[in-house]
């Protein structure tokens, strides 16, 4: 039936034949019945001739593009050399002549057809039509028409189309190395132009494209016990392309051997250095490696004196400092990267964004949210003003953080929905699971439950694939509050109980996080004894930190639920309070109330309540 309804003319046996030698593939039947079709010689001459069938599809394309008149045939194997089988009239008009009536003869053999949303933009009807059209073409003819077109787009301009011109460069590559295989400058320029669409793609956090671009830089490269700076720089931009994808053991592996074969090369040093040092402090929680190895590209940077790798080495290495505790050192590290990125005299709005946010992390434990969300605002009109979409998911998620603390919920709930939504089409995942448990903890806080849930539990999973370790804690947490919250006493001991297996109760910021977690559980269980020593030995971790809003937090949290006594009397209550509306942190004022709230909901329903747990009606005001 399909070899009848390709070719109305056909009588039933050549049908019936035509569908049998095809054994029932579609494509090969609409070829073959199109190869019948076309006028030959003999139907001119009124002469028999068999109209033997091909033993493949390949062949039957092959012979029908071999029985097109000559400037058809000519045109369709010059429109081969174009990527996808897609190529732009204006394009194909730099190594041929693609007029009108040619093109409506390729139209009509269903060779080519039109793109119906782009005016001037063709296509080949089946990947296989193009492919069997390019094989047609000798080597020489391909090597010749690939340098044509990239060399007219480089007359353009030379940031013109460069994945595009990457691609013409590399299949002439190719092409020459079959030729000459000791002519390797054709293939030297492939590899220069591929690695440089390899690094515009990991610029704009198209990661996946990136990682291809690169290895194809590296296929051309030779044999690799020849490799030096050269591949070590594009061994250290897939590592980087790796590490925004959450692939932090193929980043670790392609970063470290960027090292190895890199020499003395400092552009290698501080690249791929700094981002095996990041994966050593938020993946594997090794915060003495980190700091090695942070030490080591930074100095790299400084000796390329190179504003734009000083930049971003400070700005990853400065949460060495701040994973123990040390703000002063962090902050100084990051100021000294904006001042860096807006002295740079070609501008660097990238580093300067980021190292506005990181500014907001280190402020807001000691500081004013207010000056946090200025900050992130700054950042976020950047992005917007760049038209990078991760600058601008980045920020948003500090603004959403920010406006969260501040108690400003729906606020923060849109500013953390565009974060996750370009995470998300991005495939950054790191970032992805964070700004979803962010997501969820305000869900949480609006007594949202069930979404709480579900992003909280979407965040957990994405970092125990991710094997990350600085996240994980904090997600752990906002988890089992929820599940509390919900009235799941046991599903929140389980969950804290797996995560105790998962992760060291050592890692920064973990103990206060599980310790403020198994209070509540307690508290739902109703031991209150036991909840009150979680508790303040919660306090006293912040205490040691040291951290102004973080202890007036943990001390008025404590505070509402187990009396002020508890904290050292009402002049402590009062002194965290004011503390707290000065830095604008509303949110930890809240808090107890929230959790009064579940306690008295689970009791309701019958779980055991704690008696003698103080009042948690949070002063309005």
């Amino acid at each position: 039936e399909l070899a009848r309804g390709a070719g109305e003319s056909l009588d039933e046996a050549t049908a019936e034949r035509i569908a049998r030698h095809a054994g029932g593939n579609p494509f090969f039947i609409v070829e073959t019945t199109g190869m019948l079709l076309q006028s030959h010689e003999e139907h001119v001459l009124g002469t028999a001739h068999s109209h033997l069938l091909p033993p493949t599809v390949q062949a039957v394309v092959a012979s029908r593009i071999d029985h097109l008149p000559e400037p058809a045939r000519e045109l369709v194997r010059k429109a081969a050399v174009f990527p996808d089988g897609t190529f732009d009239v204006a394009d194909l008009s730099v190594i041929a002549e693609p007029n009108p009536e040619t093109l409506r003869v390729l139209e009509d053999e269903e060779l080519l057809v039109r793109d119906p949303r782009r005016d001037g933009i063709w296509r080949f009807r089946h990947g296989m039509l193009s492919d069997v059209a390019y094989e047609s073409l000798p080597k020489r003819e391909r090597q010749r028409l690939h340098q044509q077109v990239a060399e007219a787009i480089l007359a353009e301009g030379p940031e013109r189309r460069p994945k595009f011109v990457a691609y013409h460069l590399e299949q002439a590559a190719r092409a020459s190395l079959d030729l000459n295989p000791d002519d390797r400058s054709l293939a030297d320029r492939a590899v220069l132009a591929l690695a440089h669409a390899g690094d515009l793609s990991r610029r704009r956090i198209q990661s996946r494209t990136a990682i291809d671009l690169y290895r194809r830089a590296l296929d051309l490269a030779g044999p690799e016990e020849a490799w030096g700076p050269r591949e070590a720089r594009i061994l250290a931009g897939t590592g980087e392309a790796h590490y925004w994808l959450g692939e932090y053991e193929d980043a670790r592996v392609v970063l470290e051997k960027a090292l190895e074969i890199a020499g003395t090369d400092p552009t290698t040093e501080t690249h791929a250095g700094r981002f095996l040092a990041d994966i050593a402090l938020n993946v594997r929680g090794d915060v003495d490696r980190a700091g090695g190895l942070f030490d080591r590209a930074l100095a790299a940077a400084r000796k390329l004196e190179d504003p734009w790798p000083i930049a971003r080495t400070l700005l990853m290495a400065g949460w060495a400092p701040f994973w123990k505790g040390d703000l002063d050192v962090a902050r100084s590290m990051f100021e000294e990267a904006l001042a860096t990125a807006r002295a740079n005299p070609e501008r660097d709005p990238w580093a300067e964004a980021r190292a506005l946010t990181s500014l907001s992390s280190v402020i807001s434990p000691v500081g004013d949210e207010m000056e946090c969300l200025a900050l992130a605002e700054e950042a976020l009109e950047l992005g917007r003003e760049m038209k990078d979409r991760f600058t601008v998911a980045v920020a948003q998620s500090y603004v959403g953080n920010s406006l969260r603390r501040m108690w400003r919920l729906d606020e923060a709930g849109a500013a953390l929905e565009e974060s996750v939504a370009v995470f998300r089409e991005l495939d950054a995942r790191w970032e992805l699971a964070s700004a979803v448990g962010d997501r969820g903890n305000v869900h949480r806080l609006s007594g949202r439950l069930p979404e709480a849930e579900r992003d909280l539990e979407e965040a957990l999973r994405l970092c125990r694939e991710l094997g990350e370790r600085s996240l994980v804690t904090w997600t752990i947490s906002r988890l089992a509050l929820t599940m509390l919250a919900r009235g799941e006493p046991q599903a929140a001991r389980s969950v804290l109980e797996d995560s105790l297996s998962r992760v060291a109760v050592d890692e920064p910021g973990f103990r206060s996080f599980l310790l403020e977690s198994q209070t509540l559980l307690a508290l739902a269980e109703g031991d209150l004894s036991a909840a009150r020593q979680l508790a303040l030995r919660a306090l006293e971790v912040e205490r040691d930190g040291g951290m102004r809003n973080n202890v007036a937090a943990q001390l008025w949290w404590v505070g509402r639920l187990f009396g002020p006594d508890a904290v050292g009397g009402e002049a402590e209550m009062d002194a965290a309070r004011r503390t707290l509306e000065e830095a604008h942190w509303i949110q930890s004022l809240r808090e107890p109330e929230i959790i009064a709230q579940s306690l008295e909901l689970m009791a309701a329903a019958g779980a055991p309540h704690p008696t003698g747990l103080a009042g948690t009606t949070a002063p309005r005001g």
